[in-house]
């Protein structure tokens, strides 16, 4: 009896060995994917910001434009030549412009959900460089010349008034980043933040569909003309 009595004890001990083992390793692949995620979070956070940036860098440089033209009016020599050569470098060779497009192609295994955004993300960006080449094509860069003083006026205001599509893109991809944020972390802290809601309907934003995909919501066309 005895030895029925321990041959039990110890097939219980094994088997709380065995299950004690089986949780510790599924705890411990759960904190590997974990961290997985969260890194890959934190990457695409930091270009998402790196673009926003950028955006921010372009309106400042199409708004400067702007004072220039004002200066010209009123007497004062610019260096047109110089100028359209420091836009095109700032419009058009930094990398934030397309770093954030890279990073979540890399980690669409992990938020599958971000992919028919990053697509509509995509098409606006490519929207914007055309909007930028229009603006830099159209900007003479000659001294002088009333024609070109004009023609570089119109320009400018043209560029000027649909610069909206900077402002979208950057709270569309402030969407994104908050998106990342609640998926990665709202069930650690309990806490989510509140999605962006805009106080008119034409803004455009970023929303889930009844399968979970995030993607574009916008009820009127925002695109420049």
């Amino acid at each position: 009896m005895g030895i029925i009595i321990s041959i039990i004890a110890l097939i219980i001990a094994i088997s709380g060995w065995i299950v004690t083992y089986i949780f510790t390793i599924k705890a411990q692949n759960k904190n590997f994917i974990n961290q997985v995620i969260n890194h890959a979070r934190i990457e695409i956070i930091k270009v998402i910001r790196d673009y926003q940036d950028w955006l921010g860098t372009v309106q400042i440089a199409i708004h400067s434009s702007s004072y220039n033209v004002i200066l010209q009016e009123q007497g004062l020599s610019v260096d047109w030549r110089q100028k359209r050569a420091q836009l095109t470098d700032t419009l058009f060779s930094d990398r934030k412009a397309v770093e954030w497009i890279f990073r979540l192609e890399e980690h669409e295994i992990l938020f599958p959900n971000t992919a028919e955004c990053r697509k509509e993300l995509v098409d606006r960006q490519h929207q914007i460089n055309e909007y930028l080449r229009l603006f830099v094509e159209k900007l003479p860069s000659g001294f002088g010349k009333p024609l070109d003083f004009d023609k570089r006026k119109r320009a400018i205001e043209k560029a000027l008034k649909n610069d909206k599509i900077l402002f979208d893109q950057m709270a569309l991809m402030e969407d994104l980043r908050v998106y990342l944020q609640n998926l990665c972390l709202s069930s650690f802290t309990g806490n989510k933040i509140p999605e962006r809601k805009p106080k008119k309907l034409s803004l455009p934003r970023l929303g889930q569909d009844k399968r979970g995909n995030l993607q574009i919501i916008v009820t009127q066309n925002t695109k420049t003309k």
